[in-house]
């Protein structure tokens, strides 16, 4: 295995992110997992929360264009507040490829996910506190086939 294997396979190790740990360091950690958890929650909350009036049977005004601005304006949010913390993932995926090319490490992969999972559920907890009686659809915030689309 050549040097440059072997500061690759240490990078996504993480060893630079966890080697001599001080509260410098410890503080990074802990910032980029509440930008990526807070940033989630706005995602998801200002987004699903954008679709609360849109529920088959309660509001028909809602338009694929008022779902798109909606996720689009609370992503610019999120980009322009988050991302010189943590990069503004926002998406496990993304994160996935961050660590596909190198970005991050595995361990600070696993920070991303985590703070992002929690994140999506405090962003859909903060909803069904706002707007209890709206979101007991089965089908909120859930992407779904549209039932008129079939095979033949």
């Amino acid at each position: 295995m050549s040097k440059s294997d072997n500061n690759v396979w240490s990078k996504l190790r993480g060893e630079e992110d966890f080697k001599n740990m001080n509260s410098q360091k410890m503080w990074e950690l802990v910032s980029v997992a509440a930008a990526e958890l807070l940033g989630t929650a706005v995602l998801v909350g200002l987004g699903c929360g954008g679709l609360v009036m849109g529920i088959p049977g309660t509001d028909p005004t809602i338009t694929h264009l008022n779902t798109v601005l909606t996720f689009a304006f609370a992503v610019a949010l999120c980009v322009t507040v988050f991302g010189h913390i943590s990069g503004c993932h926002i998406n496990p995926a993304v994160s996935l490829s961050a660590v596909i090319f190198g970005q991050i490490s595995i361990p600070k992969f696993f920070i991303y996910m985590i703070s992002q999972c929690v994140g999506a559920c405090f962003g859909i907890f903060a909803i069904k506190l706002i707007s209890p009686d709206y979101c007991t659809a089965d089908n909120f915030c859930v992407t779904l086939p549209n039932p008129h689309v079939g095979a033949g």
